[in-house]
C-alpha cells in the first residue's frame, strides 16, 4: 500500500469512528449528568412551593440565591459536621467541632444561638 493510499484510509477510518465515539462519549456525559444530579446536596434553595437541593456549600447556594430568596440546610441530609475537636456548637447548617473545653463551647453556643454538644466522631 502507497503512502497516499494509507493516508486516504486511515482518514476514511476516522470519519467513520468519529461519530460513533462522540455519540459514546455524549452518552456517557448523560448519564454521568443523570447520576449526579439524581444525588441531594446539603443546602436548597427555598423557592415557593419547593426546594431546589443542589449546593454544596451554604455559600454556593447565597450566590445562587441573589438575596431574593433563603438558603436552608436540606432537612433530607445529615447535618455536616465539620472539625474534629471533641466538642461542638450546632446550629441550622453545621456541627463545629473545634472546641476543646466544655466552657468554651457553651460560650460560643450561647453567642451563636446554637448548642454545644459532644462530638458523635470523638
Amino acid at each position: 500500500m502507497t503512502v497516499l493510499k494509507r493516508q486516504q484510509a486511515v482518514k476514511t477510518s476516522r470519519q467513520k469512528t468519529a461519530p460513533a465515539l462522540l455519540a459514546c462519549l455524549l452518552g456517557m456525559g448523560f448519564i454521568i449528568g443523570m447520576s449526579m444530579s439524581s444525588h441531594a446536596a446539603p443546602y436548597c434553595l427555598k423557592q415557593e412551593n419547593a426546594l431546589q437541593c443542589e449546593y454544596p456549600t451554604y455559600a454556593a447556594c447565597v450566590a445562587a440565591a441573589n438575596l431574593v430568596t433563603d438558603c436552608l440546610r436540606n432537612p433530607d441530609e445529615p447535618i455536616p459536621i465539620v472539625g474534629t475537636a471533641p466538642f461542638c456548637v450546632l446550629s441550622e447548617l453545621q456541627a463545629e467541632c473545634s472546641f476543646h473545653e466544655g466552657h468554651s463551647c457553651h460560650k460560643a453556643a450561647m453567642l451563636s444561638s446554637g448548642i454545644c454538644a459532644k462530638n458523635p466522631n470523638h
